[in-house]
């Protein structure tokens, strides 16, 4: 990841602070709205993997953002991929299934990365 930035603002140690503090803000809210757009590109991607028979188990498919707990850097942000069909889990693990959730999510891998990088620039250039 790469960022670039001069810092502005104080370097007391409560202003650091405050500006840290900012700066985990913002950086959780970029990083939520970065994710969110990406869920629905790795929705798209389960849809299409996915074996079907009657199109339930696709159409049945939904992401949910949220914040899954906070840690020493922050606030750690999940992005979830999930179905209400009993048979579900059994399409993705079983050997007389195609995996089609772990492959999605693998196709956009890069694009994580790259989200998550934009998102650390934007909070950065926001705090300084």
């Amino acid at each position: 990841m790469d960022a670039d930035f001069e810092w502005k603002r104080g370097s007391d140690p409560p202003v650091m602070q405050e500006t840290l503090g900012e700066f985990l803000d913002a950086l959780a809210n970029e990083l939520e709205d970065a994710i969110d757009r990406l869920m629905e590109d790795v929705l798209q991607t389960v849809q299409r993997l996915v074996n079907v028979d009657t199109g339930q188990l696709r159409e049945s498919y939904e992401t949910e953002v949220r914040e899954a707990m906070e840690s020493a850097f922050g606030l750690v942000i999940e992005g979830i991929v999930e179905s209400d069909v009993e048979y579900a889990p059994f399409q993705e693990f079983l050997e007389t299934g195609k995996p089609h959730v772990a492959p999605a999510i693998e196709e956009h891998r890069d694009a994580l990365e790259k989200q998550g990088t934009e998102a650390w620039n934007n909070a950065v250039k926001e705090v300084t």
